[in-house]
């Protein structure tokens, strides 16, 4: 069962919504776990690694800048997040469309 934010904590509701998108990773249901990333990042907006799953979704989609504004929202929360770390050194060997 996933809390909504209009529960309280938005913390709660974020690992809940980030668990969820996970599972639907796993599932090979990759827009429905955007989606949840995405509602991660909308209830705390410095939930590193759902930045970080974004910007690797950016990433392979081509959309570099989507990419590296999102590694860099990660980093910002989370100087450690290796996700975030490794993709963006990655960035500068991987040619992409400019979108």
């Amino acid at each position: 069962y996933i809390l909504s934010s209009s529960y309280g904590n938005p913390l709660i509701s974020s690992d809940a919504s980030f668990r969820a998108a996970n599972i639907y990773l796993e599932r090979k249901e990759l827009a429905k776990a955007i989606s949840m990333w995405r509602e991660t990042v909308k209830n705390k907006p410095d939930y590193a690694p759902a930045l970080a799953n974004l910007g690797v979704v950016a990433m392979r989609e081509g959309k570099r800048f989507e990419a590296v504004d999102f590694f860099q929202r990660a980093l910002a929360a989370d100087p450690d997040n290796t996700t975030a770390k490794g993709a963006m050194a990655q960035l500068n060997t991987i040619s992409f469309d400019q979108r």
